[in-house]
Order: structure tokens, then sequence, then C-alpha cells
């Protein structure tokens, strides 16, 4: 697709990253039925999210659906995908080659009132204001046959390592099928929504897009109006298909990325080029004899891996234009400077075809292997690489067990991280046992309501790593009374008991308990002595 230059694509492109998808001014509900170790739940996704429960209960069931679920809509958006990318839709179109300024030359009329809508400065844009035909493909390609949500059923085999859509359903009897469904709201409307069922015999899905705003009156910039005039000039000189190549750059901005960090990344940071090389290995035999056979990885780890195995050196990276990488770099700084007291290195292996990961401590001269080095820094390893070259604002992280073998210090230390990211625009996903990291949180947001209300800063509290009780969702997965499921419930903030799910407290009372009753026991033995 031919852009109309360099200069205004760039300074599009720029005007376009000052307003990424603020992820306050619209809602995402998700809820579960039947699905894996979950019977039934609700959770209201939030810039940061926590699970947290025993094991067993869909924490990580659940990351790996909200995986597919990024995956398959391209990010969670005021906008489904498909109507913000409408370039896939042109792309469709445009292979009719010729044909198509003469087949959209009957529909001028039409086009040319859609860019007059455009023009107008005072009013929004919205998605009934797209020419018939382009609402149509929209609509098709988001909810009709080989679309997006049609493909979540091969993400969703992808991402859990499963032969069949069935094995999602929760395993009890008279249980024969699952819902999954989505609803996006914003500004008191129903924005979009889709509603998926798993059975033993197939897979279906529902849903629909509301007529939603796509351009409000203040994203209309002048360098948006100079495409608005660009695009009513070739119209008005009959080439339709150029004027067209313009409207993906008029809605909205480039998708959104997702990252799974999995749980046990000290035992693949230091395994991962024994299986990147063999998987390379097996994958180049597997091009020349199809009856060889490797394992298959459930999809986020494998998505992990190969992220590992195609990991930038500084020199051939390609910043996104869309994407303010900058600030969550500086968090990855913070981060090695504060916690690991060292800096994550990268050597780019040409020979074997994948990077080779150091860790250099403090000020030594000398850079230490993996095997050389602690859990804890390998953990931590891979979530300074992606902060590094790859999150940006917009994009979402989901992280298993972020505490996994850190220091209490060091627990609390993370919640600043997850904190800093989310108030660099990255959407936060997390699930946790740890009580430490709930208790810093709890901190976290009682330091964000006491700027709020005093309008002045804590003693030893930086604005950036404060949160709003609002931008912070902490969901329970609780077994169920029946025993046959989990369930899904929000533990509130309180100012008071901050974060602290009840099992907790049951833990803490019983280990109390039993500590003076062995006290008991020592003092009733002596004084028989």
């Amino acid at each position: 697709m031919k852009w109309s230059g360099p200069g205004k694509m760039a300074d599009f492109a720029k005007s376009k990253s000052e307003h990424v998808k603020n992820t306050s001014d619209f809602d995402v509900k998700i809820k579960v039925e039947n699905f894996g170790p979950v019977k039934n739940g609700s959770f209201q996704i939030r810039p940061l999210n926590i699970f947290v429960g025993k094991s067993n209960t869909g924490k990580t069931f659940t990351s790996v659906l909200l995986y597919a679920l990024h995956n398959m809509l391209d990010g969670f958006s005021r906008i489904p995908v498909e109507t913000r990318q409408m370039n896939r839709v042109l792309e469709i179109i445009s292979k009719n080659g010729g044909a198509l300024d003469g087949e959209l030359s009957a529909n001028s009329n039409e086009l040319k009132e859609f860019v007059g809508k455009l023009r107008t400065s005072d009013r929004p844009f919205m998605f009934s204001d797209l020419p018939k035909y382009a609402q149509e493909e929209a609509k098709k390609t988001l909810l009709g046959s080989s679309g997006a949500v049609e493909n979540l059923e091969h993400e969703l085999l992808r991402c859990f390592n499963l032969p069949s859509i069935s094995e999602l359903i929760t395993a009890r009897e008279e249980t024969d099928r699952a819902c999954i469904s989505v609803d996006a709201c914003g500004q008191m409307q129903n924005l979009w929504n889709i509603e998926v069922n798993l059975s033993e015999t197939g897979f279906s899905f529902a849903g629909r897009i509301n007529d939603i705003v796509l351009i409000t009156p203040r994203n209309k910039s002048s360098n948006f109006n100079d495409l608005v005039e660009q695009m009513a000039y070739h119209l008005e000189n009959g080439q339709f298909r150029y004027a067209l190549s313009k409207l993906p750059l008029l809605i909205e901005i480039d998708a959104n990325d997702v990252y799974y960090l999995p749980a046990a990344r000290s035992g693949i940071m230091q395994s991962h080029g024994i299986i990147a090389s063999s998987a390379i290995a097996h994958a180049v035999r597997a091009g020349l004899d199809r009856s060889s056979e490797f394992p298959n990885l459930p999809g986020p780890l494998a998505d992990f891996m190969q992220l590992l195995i195609k990991y930038p050196d500084r020199a051939t990276l390609v910043p996104r234009a869309c994407k303010d990488s900058a600030t969550v770099e500086k968090i990855a700084k913070d981060l090695q400077d504060r916690t690991l007291g060292g800096e994550i290195l990268a050597n780019w292996k040409f020979k074997g075809g994948y990077p080779e990961f150091f860790y250099k401590p403090g000020n030594a001269a000398k850079v230490l292997r993996n095997g050389q080095i602690s859990s804890m820094v390998t953990e931590l390893a891979p979530l300074v690489l992606f902060m590094r070259h790859g999150i940006g604002k917009g994009d979402t992280l989901i992280m298993e067990e972020p505490e996994a073998h850190l220091h209490p210090a060091a627990q609390t230390d993370m919640a600043f991280t997850l904190a800093q990211l989310v108030n660099a625009g990255v959407r936060v996903v997390a699930t946790t046992h740890s009580d430490w990291l709930l208790k810093a949180v709890g901190n976290l947001i009682r330091a964000g309501e006491f700027k709020a209300k005093t309008g002045g800063m804590p003693e030893g509290m930086l604005e950036k790593s404060m949160l709003r009780p609002e931008d912070v969702g902490v969901w329970l997965f609780r077994e169920n009374e029946t025993g046959d499921g989990s369930m899904i419930e929000e533990i509130p903030f309180n100012r008071i008991d901050g974060i602290e799910p009840e099992d907790y407290e049951d833990v803490e009372e019983e280990l109390y308990n039993r500590s003076a009753e062995l006290q008991n026991r020592f003092a009733e033995v002596e004084a028989e002595t």
C-alpha cells in the first residue's frame, strides 16, 4: 500500500502516539462458565490485574485465555481489531486490481458523503459514518466465517496445547458446554460484545459491533485534516482505491502486542540454548521427514521461547513509531539497579542462530553465564529483556508469579515495577501467591489516595509508582463450596486492611495458634521437670 510520503506518515504516527488508547475510558468485562477449573466467574480488566487463590483454581488457565483473546483481537480496545485495521479489508478489496475503481465508482456519492463527515470538525466520526460496504466488511471480518472470533478456536487449541476444543470444558458430570463472553463498554454505551460457546460437538459464536465512536473531535489534528483533503482530492479525480488507502491512517492506531512470561522462567533461561538448538534442528528435519515427531509446547511457552531465540541486538532493533518505549526502558534500568544490582546482557551468537544471555554484577569487569548466577536474576532477566526491547505503551504484559525466587524485599520491589509499568501505559496481569506483593500494592494505592486527597507526596514515594484504587483489580479464585470448580470474585481494596485474601488470614491464624500451643506444651514440660 502506498502512503503520502515518509514525512507525512512520520508526523501522523507521532501525533497518534500521543493518544494511544487510554485503558480507563472504557471497560472490558470477561465472563467464563464451565471453562477448565472455573465453574463460573467474571472480572473486569483494569490497568493492573492480580489473580490470587489456591493452586489449581484456574489462575493460569484464565491468564492463558486472556492471552488467546488478546491475540485474536490484537488487544482489548474500544474498537474491535478488524474495525481499526481496515487496511486488511482494503487488501482484500485491492486484489481486484484495476477493476476496483470502476466497481467503487457506483458508490462515489457515498464515498464523498463519507469524506464530508470526516471534514466536520465539531462532531465525532461514528462507525455508522463508514461506507455501508466498509461496515459490512468490518462486521464480517470480526464475526463472519474465517473471521477473527472464529480464529479463536485455533488460538485456544494452540495456547492450551490440546487436540480438541471439548477438553477445555470443565471435567464433571452433566457438563457438556462452556461459555466465554467479552463485553466492552464506554461512556455509558455498549461498544461491542462477543460470546463463544464450546461444546462436545463444536464451536459457535455470536456478537455485534454497535455504533461506536471511531474518531473524536479532539483527534482531528492538522495532519488528520491533511489526509482527509488528500482523500477528497483522489475521490474527485476518480482514484477511489488510492483514496481508500488513506483510511487505515485515519482510524485509530496499530494493534498492540501481548507478552506472556510463564512460570519457571529461571529454568527456561538456563536451558533455552539447548532447547533452541534442538528445536531448530528438528524444524529442519521436520521439513524433510514428515514422520519425525517433536513434542508440542503450549502457545504462550512457545511464543516466549521464540522471543528469546529471536531477541534482537540493539544495532538491529527497529523502533515502532506509535509506541513510547523509552519510559519502559527506564523502568527496566531501574529494576536492574534497584533489585538485580547489575545488568542483563545479550550476545548474539550467529553461529548458533540464537542469542546468549549474561549477567554483569555492579561494576564487575567479568560477566557471568546463567549457570553462575542466582535464580532471582534468571527469573527477572526475561522481564528486563522484554521491557528493554519490546514492551511499549499500550501493550499487555501477562506474568505468572512475578515473586518467584525473590526475597521478600525484592517481592515488594516488584510491586513498584508493576505499578511503574501501569503508569507508563502498559496493562499488567499477574498471578501471585505472595502476601508481600499484595501488601506492597496496597501501600501504593494508599499513597495514590493520599496524593489525590492532599496534593502532597508521601515521604519516600515516587509519583510514577503510585496507584489509584480504580486502576487495580485483585481477583480471588476460590474453590466452590460444592467442590465442583472455582468461582472468581473481586477482593476490594480497604484502606485499613489493604488487599488480604481471607485464606491468607486463616493460614496466619493457624500458624500462630500452633506456635502458641507448642510454647504452652514446652512450658508445661519444663514446669513438670
